[in-house]
């Protein structure tokens, strides 16, 4: 897990690196963007383990949308909505209520989905792998 935060961490110095670079010495760097793109991927790396490329583009990423969309912002009308949710779920079920929008539910659903098969995946072949190096016979057929 530390060397995933340590990647994050060195996209972040090379963001700020070019980042000074354009502006200058004296020039200003929006912090708020950029704290922004390592909240982003750390989370993107550590939780999904997809690459949020947030440090790659000015303008924010897919995930970084996303992410901006499920920000809690109540009006109201989404507290009333909120309360339904959380006190009365089958209510909410019947009627489709749910916190985040379908977009950004089918988005984060499919990162996550997508994460477990890669790892799974890769489970199966780093046990291949582990096989063959332990048994003299599966590297012979291998």
């Amino acid at each position: 897990m530390f060397q995933i935060m340590k990647k994050s961490g060195d996209r972040f110095v090379s963001f700020l690196e070019q980042e000074i670079g354009r502006s200058g010495l004296g020039g200003e760097i929006e912090t708020s963007d950029a704290y922004s793109k390592i909240t982003m991927d750390v989370i993107a790396t550590a939780a999904c383990g997809i690459d949020s490329k947030a440090f790659e583009y000015k303008e924010p990423s897919r995930f970084e949308q996303m992410g901006n969309k499920l920000r809690f912002q109540f009006g109201g009308l989404d507290m009333l909505k909120s309360l339904v949710i959380i006190v009365l779920p089958k209510l909410a079920d019947l009627l489709g209520m749910s916190f985040f929008g379908e977009e950004v539910a089918k988005f984060f659903s499919g990162a996550v989905t997508s994460s477990i098969q890669h790892r799974q995946a890769m489970y199966v072949l780093r046990w291949v792998e582990l096989c063959q190096m332990t048994d003299p016979a599966a590297v012979a057929l291998g």
